[in-house]
C-alpha cells in the first residue's frame, strides 16, 4: 500500500526500541514449549534414545514464508489467549498495565512502512521480518498450532525450529497428518520432505535410521555446498582462523553419533582446509592449542577496531593488561561491495552536509552548511533572493551583477554523520 512520504526515522526507531521492550517482557509466554528446540545440540539430545519402527517414516514439515503468511489478527488473537493464562501474572508484564495496552503497542510496532523507488509503503498483511516481536509471535502461532493439531494427529515425535519441524509418525497416516496441519490455522500451510534412503536432513544434522530402528546423527551440507570457508590468505585475523578451524571440527564431535562418522567429517574436514590455503601443521597446531583460561568476571571493557594486518595485534597485546578486549572487525567486505538495502537518499533529502550552489553566469559559486534537508535551505535561499535580502551573499550576488544561481545543480561537497559533527 503506497502512503506519502511522511513516516519518519524517528518513528521507526520509537516502533523499533517498543518491539525490543515487549519481545523482553513478554518471551517467557512462550518458553515451556515440550516441542520447541532452540539449538542442534538441543535436537540431538531430545532425538538422542529414540527409535523408530518398521512402519513408522522420517518427516520433516516446513511453513512456507511464516512470518508473512501470519494473519495480523490470528497474531493479535494468539496473544490474547497467552495474556489470559494464569502464567502471565508475573513481573515481566504486571507493569504494562493491561492486556488491552499490550495489544495495542504490538499493533502499533506491526504497523511497518518501508521505502522502494522514492515511495512509502505500509505492509497491510504478516509480520514484518525486522521487528523483534514478530519472532515472539511466530513462536506463539506455531505452539497455537501444535495444541490444537497434535492431539488428532498423535505423532511419535515432533519437533519445531521456529518454521521446521522434524516428524517420526505412522507411515499410512503421513497423507492425513499433513492434511491436517495444512487446514488448522488459516494462512499457515507447509510443506514436506520425507526421507530418502532412511535418510533425513534437519537443520545442519543428517538423520538416519539404522537396521535396528536406532537413528544415528552426522553433519549435513546441501548439494549444493562448495567447502568455500574463510581462506587462509585473507586479511583477517589470525583468531578468526583459529575459531573456524576449532568450530567445524568441534561440530564433527557433537553431531557425529559413531566415531567412524566422526573419523570420517574429520577427513572431510582437513581436505577443505587444504582446499582453503591452511597449512596442515597450522590446522593441527591450532587443534592441539587450548583456548586460554579468561577470568570468569571477564574483561572491563571490549572495543570493536578496523582490522589491519600486525597493528591490530600489537594493540591487542598493549590493551590486555589494562583489561580492555579488542575485537577485530574487516575493514572491507563483500556485503558491503554488493548490497545496499535502502533506496539511494536524493541529494536534496540529505541532511548535515556543505554544500556547493554554483552561479549561472560566471565561474563564482556560493558555498554553506545546513544540518536540515537541502531542498529547506535552497528555498531559503530562493526566498532571500525574491525579497532581495541585504544579509544573503546569494541575493547580493544577484543584484549586484544581475546573475542567476543554477539551483538545480547544487551538490554536496561533504555530509556528516551527526549534526554538531
Amino acid at each position: 500500500m503506497s502512503l506519502p512520504q511522511t513516516h519518519s526515522l524517528a518513528t521507526r526507531n520509537t516502533n523499533l526500541q517498543i518491539s525490543k521492550e515487549l519481545h523482553q517482557r513478554l518471551k517467557h509466554l512462550v518458553e515451556d514449549s515440550h516441542h520447541s528446540i532452540r539449538s542442534t545440540q538441543e535436537f540431538l539430545n531430545t532425538i538422542k534414545d529414540t527409535k523408530i519402527e518398521e512402519d513408522e517414516i522420517m518427516v520433516s514439515f516446513d511453513v512456507t514464508a511464516l512470518f508473512t503468511s501470519i494473519n495480523i489478527n490470528l497474531a493479535k488473537e494468539t496473544l490474547t489467549t497467552l495474556l489470559e493464562e494464569p502464567k502471565t501474572h508475573t513481573p515481566d508484564t504486571t507493569n504494562l498495565t493491561s492486556k488491552d495496552n499490550i495489544i495495542k503497542l504490538v499493533d502499533l510496532c506491526l504497523t511497518i512502512h518501508f521505502t522502494f523507488n522514492d515511495k512509502t509503503y505500509r505492509q497491510t498483511n504478516g509480520t514484518p521480518m525486522v521487528s523483534p516481536i514478530s519472532g515472539f509471535l511466530a513462536e506463539a502461532v506455531m505452539q497455537r498450532l501444535e495444541q490444537t493439531a497434535l492431539p488428532i494427529i498423535q505423532t511419535k515425535l515432533w519437533v519445531c525450529y521456529v518454521d521446521d519441524t522434524f516428524v517420526i509418525t505412522e507411515q499410512n497416516k503421513l497423507e492425513e497428518t499433513f492434511k491436517t496441519i495444512n487446514n488448522t490455522l488459516t494462512g499457515i500451510t507447509f510443506t514436506k520432505e520425507e526421507e530418502n534412503n532412511n535418510k533425513l536432513p534437519f537443520l545442519d544434522v543428517t538423520v538416519e535410521r539404522t537396521v535396528n530402528g536406532e537413528l544415528q546423527t552426522s553433519v549435513y551440507r546441501k548439494t549444493t555446498h562448495t567447502d568455500q570457508i574463510l581462506n587462509y590468505r585473507t586479511n583477517h585475523p589470525n583468531t578468526h582462523k583459529r575459531s573456524c578451524i576449532r568450530t567445524l571440527f568441534q561440530r564433527a564431535t557433537t553431531h557425529c553419533s559413531t566415531e567412524e562418522l566422526r573419523r570420517a567429517e574429520e577427513n572431510h574436514l582437513y581436505s577443505v582446509f587444504k582446499k582453503n590455503g591452511y597449512p596442515m601443521n597450522t590446522v593441527r597446531r591450532f587443534l592441539s592449542n587450548k583456548p586460554k583460561q579468561t577470568d570468569k568476571t571477564g574483561p572491563e571493557t571490549i572495543i570493536t577496531l578496523p582490522y589491519i594486518k600486525d597493528i591490530s595485534e600489537m594493540n591487542a597485546r598493549l590493551l590486555g593488561p589494562l583489561g580492555i578486549m579488542v575485537a577485530h572487525k574487516p575493514t572491507n567486505t563483500l556485503k558491503q561491495q554488493l548490497m545496499n538495502l535502502k533506496d539511494p537518499i536524493q541529494t536534496t533529502s540529505k541532511t548535515n552536509v556543505i554544500y556547493k550552489i554554483p552561479c549561472q553566469n560566471c565561474d563564482k559559486h556560493y558555498i554553506g552548511q545546513t544540518g536540515r534537508k537541502l531542498a529547506t535551505r535552497i528555498h531559503e535561499h530562493q526566498l532571500a533572493t525574491k525579497r532581495h535580502d541585504p544579509l544573503s551573499l546569494v541575493s547580493l550576488h544577484t543584484d549586484e551583477e544581475g546573475h542567476h544561481f543554477d539551483w538545480d545543480n547544487a551538490s554536496i561537497l561533504r555530509q556528516a554523520k551527526q549534526r554538531h559533527a
